[in-house]
């Protein structure tokens, strides 16, 4: 991943921000900037300048343990078809099937759509991937 945030970051003038619906922990991981604010999973998550971590709650915990005990049978099938990768990003799960044959399109799609009409989940479709939100919203990362 390229980046011209540690020479925005320098700046006393700029706040700069990277936005990512991987976990918190991948995109720090990837982007050991100082001064720069991080957010995860779609701004659930947030490292502050300075290492402060803001979180969704334990409530939004709580819910994620739920939704993913309803979700994972369902994504669980689709992974055992032929081509298709399940990316766990924990508050979010990438559907990739890029590599699936075109023989397996009528159950993606069967599959797909038992997963959208799930209350509560959102799915985002993509080139060749379904990113599938399981908890949404989050504190914004002056909280």
């Amino acid at each position: 991943m390229r980046t011209d945030a540690p020479v925005l970051a320098r700046s006393p003038w700029n706040r700069v921000a990277v936005l990512s619906n991987r976990t918190l922990d991948d995109i720090v991981s990837r982007l050991p900037v100082p001064g720069v604010f991080v957010g995860g999973a779609s701004g659930l998550e947030w490292r502050l300048p300075g290492g402060r971590r803001i979180g969704p709650g334990s409530a939004s915990e709580a819910l994620l343990a739920v939704k993913r005990q309803a979700v994972f049978p369902l994504l669980k099938e689709m992974a055992s078809v032929p081509g298709v990768e399940i990316e766990d990003k924990r508050w979010s799960v990438a559907v990739h099937y890029r590599n699936a044959p075109p023989r397996s399109f009528r159950r993606r799609v069967s599959l797909l759509h038992r997963l959208r009409n799930r209350k509560g989940i959102k799915v985002f479709r993509g080139p060749e991937v379904v990113e599938v939100q399981l908890i949404g919203g989050g504190e914004s990362p002056r909280g």
